[in-house]
């Protein structure tokens, strides 16, 4: 969870295809994102460009998650590297 290491999450071709999934599966989406991508879609029938991702940059611990396939690493992964970053507190006692 250290540093923010220079890697691919998934491809922009990727990323619009599930962009898009999520605006056909949820009508409100293209109101409250401002979303025309599902429009052109609706109209067109065209995915559209896929533009570039720029991920959040905050300063705070990252975990990158693949997730092309399957998660990686895996929910229990990360449940664990998550768990295992905080602080005991009295009632783990």
């Amino acid at each position: 969870m250290n540093g923010k290491p220079k890697c691919i999450i998934v491809t922009e071709e990727i990323a619009a295809q599930r962009h898009l999934q999520r605006g056909l599966a949820n009508p409100r989406r293209e109101f409250y994102h401002s979303d025309k991508r599902v429009s052109l879609y609706r109209a067109t029938g065209e995915i559209g460009t896929p533009g570039q991702y720029v991920a959040p940059n905050l300063d705070v611990p990252t975990l990158y998650v693949l997730t092309e396939n399957d998660y990686s690493p895996s929910l229990d992964e990360i449940t664990h590297q998550i768990q295992s970053q905080m602080p005991e507190t009295p009632m783990d006692n």
